[in-house]
C-alpha cells in the first residue's frame, strides 16, 4: 500500500524536497601570483647546481668543468639552445666543450643565468662580455655596456675606451671618447693619459668635439705627453704637433710659451706651423683668407649676439655693448665692448668674424642721418679682440650689410645727403672698399637676407613711401634683378635666412591717415619657387629690431613698438619647424636700433661668460 502524501497548513499537497542548483562563482574568480616565485625557482635551481642534484649536463671550459641543467643554460642562451635542441650530437652529450672563453667568463656567465646577478668590474667585464657575446645573451650584454658607462671615471676612461674597441661596443666606444673628450684636462693629470699611444692622442687632438679654450692649453697637454718619456716619442713631433691650432694662440703667447720650446724651432714642421702662425698675428687684415682647420675653434657654442642699440633714457647715450644668450641655458651674458657707441649699425658675420659697419655714433631723434658713420670694425672671437678696418666710401645708415662669397656688400642706406643708391664692396684680402652696380632707386631701412650665393633686398623706404618689392644681387653678374614683391610694404623690419626659407618679420608701415603702423603679419619667401608664404604672426610688434637665426629658431631682439610707444626688450622667438612664436629671455635693458647676430664663441665665455651689471658702461 502506497504512502499517503503530506499535506501541508493550507491543505495542499507538498513534494519531497529536491536539491537546489549551486551558483556559478566562475565570474568572480581571480588570477593570483607571487612576486617571489621566480626568485625561489633560480634559488631552488642555484641549490640543485651547487649539491650537483638533478644536473644533466657538464660545461667544461680549459679544463675547468661547471655541473649544470640543459633547461636553466637554454632558457638564457640561444647559443646552448640551438646545441641542445637542435643538434643531434648535443642532444644526449652530458659533456659540452666551450672554446676560445675565459674560465673566469664562463663561470660569471653561469653564475648570472642562475642568479640573475652579477659582481662586475673594469677587469672582468671584459671576459664577461666576450663569454656573453659568443653564447648569445644580448640581455647580459646590455647590463655589461651599461656598467661600463656608470663606472667611468677619468682613471678608468681608456680602460673602458679599450674594452669597448676589442669587442666592437659602439655605443660604449662612442660614451667613452665622449666623456674622455669632455674631462680632457683632468683626464691629462691621470696614469691613463700617458699610456695613450701617439694615434689615440692625435685622435683626441684632432677630434672637433675637443671643446678647449683657450689653445695654449692644448698645446701643454701635447707636451705633457711627449717629454713623459722622451726618448721614444719624440719622433711624434711633427704628427702630434700637427693637431695644434696655432694661428688660435695669441702672439704674446706663441713668443713666450710655444717658441721657447726646443723642437719647435728645430722640427721643420713644427717651425713651419709657428711661422704660419706668426704670419696670422702679423696680418690680421688678411686673416678672413688665411682661414683653415687651424684657425677654426674648439667649440661649439653658437650663440645669439646684439650690438649696440639706443637706450630710451634720452640723457643715456649710445651704448658700445656686445652681449650674447646662449640659448641652450637661457641666459645672458656680456660678451665684449666696441670700441665706440654706435646705433642703427649694420653687423654680420663672415667667417666667425663680428663685423661691424656704419651706423651712427649719436642719437639722432629726427631720424636725418646728420650723424652717420663710415667706420668699419671687425671683431675676432678666439682672440677678443678688434681691428680697425678700411672706411667705407660714404657714410651710411638705416641700410644692410651682408657677406657674399667672402666679400661684404653695404646696401643703400642714407647720410646727411639724403637716401643713397650706391652699393659697395669690401674685399677683405686687400682691406679695401670699390663701388659695385648702383640699385635702381635710392633705398633705406630696408631689410636683406643672403641664400644660394645672392643677395635678396627686400622693401624699405622708396621715394617718400614703404615700398613691398625685393629685388637680387648676383655679385658674378654684378646686377641687380627683380623678383615677386612681399604681400605687404614695411620698413625697419628684419629679413633672415633659415633652411630653404627668408623670413621677413616687423617693421612698421603708413596707415589710411598716414601714421607708422606695426606690421604684425609675417611672410617666408622660397626663392626656388620665387614664391611668398604668410606664417603666424609676430607675437608684438617692432621696428629697427635686432634679428638672428640660431639652428631652427629666428631671435628677434628689442625694437620699437609703434602700438604701445616704447622701446622694447623683449626678445620673440619663432619656431621655424613648427611655425610657431614665443618669448624668448629678456635683453638687460630696452633697446632700439640694436643688431643681432649669430656667432661661435670659446667654450670658456659661455660657461663663466659675464653677468649682466658687471659689463662696462
Amino acid at each position: 500500500m502506497a504512502p499517503k502524501k503530506k499535506r501541508g497548513a493550507n491543505g495542499k499537497t507538498s513534494r519531497p524536497n529536491s536539491p537546489r542548483p549551486l551558483p556559478n562563482f566562475e565570474h568572480h574568480g581571480k588570477e593570483i601570483s607571487s612576486g617571489s616565485h621566480g626568485d625561489r625557482i633560480l634559488q631552488g635551481l642555484n641549490r640543485l647546481r651547487n649539491d650537483r642534484l638533478l644536473c644533466d649536463v657538464t660545461v667544461v671550459c680549459k679544463g675547468k668543468t661547471f655541473d649544470a641543467h640543459r633547461a636553466v643554460l637554454a632558457s638564457c642562451s640561444d647559443y646552448f639552445r640551438s646545441n641542445f635542441v637542435g643538434d643531434a650530437n648535443n642532444k644526449n652529450n652530458d659533456v659540452f666543450e666551450l672554446h676560445g672563453l675565459s674560465v673566469q667568463g664562463v663561470s660569471m656567465v653561469i653564475n648570472y643565468a642562475y642568479t640573475g646577478k652579477l659582481h662586475l668590474t673594469v677587469g672582468s667585464v671584459g671576459s664577461t662580455i666576450a663569454a656573453a657575446s659568443y653564447l648569445q645573451m644580448p640581455a647580459l650584454v646590455k647590463q655589461c655596456c651599461d656598467f661600463l658607462m656608470t663606472d667611468i671615471t677619468v682613471e678608468s676612461c681608456i680602460d673602458i675606451a679599450n674594452i669597448a674597441s676589442s669587442y666592437d661596443l659602439k655605443s660604449v666606444k662612442d660614451f667613452a671618447e665622449k666623456y674622455i673628450l669632455e674631462n680632457f684636462v683632468a683626464f691629462s693629470d691621470g696614469e691613463q693619459f700617458q699610456r695613450l699611444s701617439v694615434d689615440q692622442l692625435c685622435g683626441f687632438l684632432g677630434n672637433d668635439d675637443l671643446l678647449l679654450h683657450p689653445e695654449l692649453t692644448v698645446f701643454q697637454i701635447a707636451l705633457k705627453w711627449l717629454n713623459h718619456d722622451p726618448n721614444t716619442r719624440m719622433q711624434h713631433v711633427a704628427k702630434v704637433m700637427g693637431h695644434i691650432r696655432f694661428p688660435i694662440i695669441p702672439a704674446s703667447d706663441l713668443v713666450q710659451h710655444v717658441q721657447t720650446v726646443p723642437f719647435m724651432m728645430r722640427d721643420p714642421d713644427c717651425q713651419a706651423a709657428l711661422v704660419e702662425a706668426m704670419n696670422y698675428h702679423l696680418l690680421p687684415h688678411q686673416q678672413n683668407v688665411l682661414q683653415s682647420r687651424r684657425t677654426k675653434l674648439r667649440s661649439k657654442s653658437r650663440v645669439l649676439v646684439t650690438v649696440g642699440g639706443k637706450p630710451p633714457q634720452l640723457d643715456q647715450p649710445l651704448t658700445r655693448r656686445v652681449n650674447m644668450l646662449d640659448t641652450k641655458t637661457s641666459t645672458w651674458h656680456h660678451l665684449t665692448d666696441m670700441v665706440c657707441k654706435s646705433g642703427h649699425q649694420a653687423a654680420v658675420v663672415m667667417d666667425n668674424f663680428l663685423y661691424v659697419v656704419g651706423g651712427e655714433d649719436q642719437y639722432d631723434a629726427s631720424n636725418q642721418a646728420k650723424h652717420s658713420v663710415n667706420t668699419a670694425v671687425r671683431y675676432d672671437p678666439r682672440s677678443n679682440t678688434w681691428v680697425q678696418l678700411a672706411p667705407m666710401m660714404e657714410r651710411r645708415t638705416h641700410f644692410h650689410v651682408n657677406a657674399v662669397s667672402g666679400r661684404l656688400l653695404a646696401v643703400g642706406g642714407r647720410n646727411a645727403g639724403g637716401t643713397l643708391s650706391s652699393v659697395e664692396m669690401y674685399d677683405p684680402a686687400k682691406n679695401e672698399w670699390t663701388y659695385v652696380s648702383n640699385l635702381l632707386y635710392p633705398r633705406c631701412c630696408h631689410a636683406g637676407a643672403v641664400h644660394g650665393g645672392l643677395l635678396y633686398i627686400g622693401g624699405g623706404y622708396i621715394g617718400g613711401t614703404y615700398s613691398r618689392s625685393l629685388i637680387c644681387y648676383r655679385l658674378s653678374e654684378d646686377s641687380w634683378n627683380d623678383r615677386t614683391s612681399m604681400s605687404q610694404p614695411r620698413g625697419w623690419h628684419n629679413m633672415v635666412t633659415v633652411g630653404e626659407k627668408i623670413i621677413a618679420m616687423g617693421g612698421s608701415q603708413l596707415s589710411g591717415k598716414g601714421d607708422r603702423v606695426d606690421v604684425m603679419h609675417v611672410e617666408s619667401y622660397s626663392p626656388l619657387n620665387d614664391q611668398w608664404t604668410a606664417l603666424s604672426p609676430i607675437l608684438s610688434g617692432v621696428s629697427t629690431a635686432g634679428a638672428a637665426a640660431v639652428g631652427t629658431k629666428v631671435y628677434v631682439c628689442g625694437g620699437w613698438s609703434e602700438s604701445t610707444r616704447q622701446y622694447l626688450k623683449a626678445v620673440q622667438c619663432y619656431d621655424v619647424t613648427r611655425d610657431e612664436w614665443s618669448w624668448a629671455p629678456e635683453m638687460s635693458g630696452p633697446l632700439v636700433a640694436v643688431s643681432a647676430i649669430a656667432l661661435t664663441v670659446p667654450v670658456d665665455r659661455v660657461k663663466t661668460g659675464y653677468q649682466f651689471g658687471t659689463e662696462s658702461k
